[in-house]
């Protein structure tokens, strides 16, 4: 099993302030929101966290598999 994710800088980082609209590029769907300086560093806390529990995910997952 080969699992691959792929981050931009500005996705661990985001350096973006004050009122935005988000556009997801999969599903085309919009979102207002309002990126202060609280809500930036909360994300930048759960980024680390999130993107281990994918590689334990895939890590669990690959250990499962007998061929």
């Amino acid at each position: 099993m080969v699992a691959v994710q792929v981050l931009a800088q500005e996705e661990l980082d985001p350096i973006l302030a004050g009122e935005l609209r988000l556009i997801d590029n999969e599903t085309g769907e919009a979102r207002e929101v309002a990126m202060s300086r609280k809500m930036l560093q909360a994300y930048r806390e759960a980024a680390f966290p999130y993107t281990q529990s994918l590689r334990g995910f895939v890590m669990n997952a690959a250990s499962h598999i007998c061929l």
